[in-house]
């Protein structure tokens, strides 16, 4: 929830300015992020921590975006420290324009869990100058049968 302001996410891309504003206009909720990137590094990267997952369990990750410049964005569940173990969602990619687009993906975690990291990637996509907004991010146990 960007509602709640910055608090909980963490913007993060070294050495280049970025900067991350919980603003209007929204998709689906009160307000929506907005991340801008001046330049382009090896590691830019928007992220949440301390949140809980529970092992060998079925989840829906599902959030709507888009770019100014249709740059397209990475996602990756993980251990937040190192070695970084995947969680369940390995260096998945969206293919985004520059009108918001839902996605939705189902996905199981694996036996061990702790200290999850729900980060968004930008590196690989993001041009100098890029601002991507995101809206109604979800992670939550799948009730499908």
């Amino acid at each position: 929830r960007f509602e709640d302001g910055p608090s909980g996410w963490s913007l993060y891309s070294e050495p280049v300015a970025s900067d991350y504003q919980a603003t209007a206009p929204p998709v689906a909720c009160g307000l929506a992020a907005r991340l801008s990137f001046e330049g382009i590094s090896d590691n830019m990267q928007f992220y949440q921590t301390g949140f809980t997952l529970q092992p060998n369990t079925a989840y829906v990750f599902s959030f709507a975006a888009y770019s100014e410049s249709g740059s397209d964005l990475g996602f990756r569940l993980h251990k937040h420290d190192d070695p970084y173990a995947n969680y369940g969602l390995y260096n998945t990619s969206v293919d985004l324009d520059t009108n918001w687009q839902y996605f939705a993906f189902p996905f199981s975690t694996s036996s061990d869990v702790a200290d999850p990291r729900l980060r968004f990637w930008f590196a690989d996509h993001a041009s100098e100058g890029d601002v991507y907004w995101l809206d109604n991010v979800r992670l939550v146990p799948d009730a499908a049968p």
